[in-house]
């Protein structure tokens, strides 16, 4: 069992198994020796080693610094004696030390300073290089406002010192959530400050929308009529209309028409918005009563030894009467009598109205046939009963028929060239039953001599 005794001169430096002896500390003046023992024999000492340490040049590498992680390079000044090499993480140039916070990242860093002297010898000294973050910063989504309007702003992040800019409408630029109050388009920018000096900046854009006039003009019309509404708002390009009809009826048209189901008075509301701002007017449409025109002939077929026909009116609502006959002759009577001259078939047209200047139409036609005889009713009831389901119309004397029944605005919905086939109340167009009201019929026929006559009227179905 082998022990090795080092001693400089005099004094053991190291005990111990190994027979090397490193150290990095040795002494200016030393005279080194070995003994080697073995169990409990001690062998000669070695001859002596003297080693010349030289010592290094003095080295500086400067101050510690802290820098922002976006600070740029940094080169650090103040470090002696010059021509070292520096190295460690961050460092992007050995001879100058330049020194990048973006590469090293967040934390505290040893930049190395190497100096080797003429004689071989290397000094070295450490610096430590402190990055610190930046704050997160935010400045909110953009937003719009109305001119005149205010809101406020709300910067967010990891600063405590907050600057905005510019400082315009604001009512304090050095807070987190200013009440912003631009007159024109404005983009503010936050600059957000740590504790660390670190800062970062981000920006929202306040847009003002100028704020709408809403304005329309809308007459009084009478039941069955569409109101027209005139749009008059400002500005004219770039909004969006939000009409109520007062009748739960809306619409988004700039300027619309609309057909109100009864008369009465309804309350007409316009919303005008451009981007987030609107405005709204509103005033009072007078849907007036409509007269219903309606009159009765009797008889509706005379002849020479009876051509007196009596008119009565039937209508509702109407206050005044014209009757207009086709041998050119008027009537301004509730209830005329008319002598016709002339056989053949007579139409006759009524027009009612009222004190609010509504009116209304109803035609008719009687004939004045001096042989053949036709008749028609004025109402039925298809309701399947057996009674008075089919209308039709009935004479003698007829040779060729031909029935057309139209509704009160026009369109034709049956038609039957066979006197034996008559209207069951059905809309040939749709094959459903028709609703209870008035129809206008028209009938063409031929006596047994050839000549034609035309009956128009209306009936009624009832149900």
């Amino acid at each position: 069992f082998e022990i090795y005794d080092f001693y400089n001169g005099v004094t053991l430096i190291q005990s111990g198994a190994s027979n090397t002896y490193t150290t990095s500390n040795l002494p200016s003046v030393n005279d080194i020796t070995v003994i080697a023992t073995n169990f409990t024999c001690v062998g000669p000492a070695s001859n002596n080693s003297v080693t010349q340490v030289i010592p290094a040049d003095p080295i500086n590498a400067g101050n510690d610094f802290a820098i922002c992680i976006d600070g740029g390079i940094y080169t650090p000044t103040g470090f002696t004696p010059a021509g070292g090499v520096w190295t460690g993480t961050g460092v992007t140039n050995g001879a100058t030390g330049d020194f990048n916070p973006a590469t090293a990242g967040v934390g505290v860093f040893d930049m190395i300073y190497s100096y080797t002297n003429v004689t071989g010898c290397v000094s070295k000294d450490t610096l430590k290089a402190t990055v610190n973050d930046i704050p997160d910063a935010g400045a909110g989504n953009d937003v719009a406002v109305c001119l005149g309007s205010s809101i406020q702003l709300n910067a967010s992040g990891g600063g405590n010192n907050f600057l905005w800019s510019p400082a315009t409408g604001l009512d304090n630029a050095t807070i987190f959530n200013p009440v912003a109050s631009p007159i024109v388009n404005t983009t503010y920018t936050v600059t957000i400050t740590n504790s660390f000096g670190c800062d970062n900046t981000d920006d929202i854009t306040v847009t003002v929308d100028p704020v709408p006039s809403a304005s329309f003009t809308a007459g009084n019309e009478c039941d069955d009529d569409a109101v027209s509404f005139s749009n008059t708002s400002t500005p004219a390009v770039g909004v969006t209309y939000d009409w109520n009809f007062g009748d739960a009826s809306t619409s988004t048209l700039s300027n619309p028409s609309h057909l109100y189901g009864s008369e009465g008075n309804y309350v007409v509301r316009l919303v005008v918005t451009l981007g987030n701002c609107s405005d709204s007017a509103s005033t009072t449409v007078t849907v007036y009563p409509r007269p219903d025109a309606f009159f009765i002939a009797n008889p509706t077929v005379g002849n020479f030894l009876n051509n007196e026909i009596n008119f009565t009116d039937a209508s509702t609502g109407a206050t005044q009467w014209n009757w207009i006959f086709d041998d050119g002759t008027f009537s301004s009577s509730e209830n005329p009598n008319h002598f016709y001259l002339d056989t053949g078939l007579h139409p006759v047209i009524l027009i009612v109205s009222n004190d609010f200047g509504c009116s209304d139409t109803a035609d008719g036609s009687i004939r004045i046939d001096p042989y053949l005889t036709f008749y028609v009713p004025n109402a039925f009831t298809p309701d399947g009963d057996g009674i008075n389901d089919v209308f039709f119309g009935y004479g003698e004397d007829i040779y060729n028929y031909e029935m057309r029944i139209f509704t009160r605005w026009g369109p034709q919905i049956f038609n039957s060239f066979d006197k034996s086939i008559g209207w069951d109340g059905t809309n040939q167009l749709t094959g459903k039953p028709v609703p209870p009201g008035v129809y206008v019929y028209r009938f063409l026929i031929k006596d047994v001599h050839g000549r034609s006559y035309s009956e128009i009227g209306r009936v009624s179905v009832v149900k």
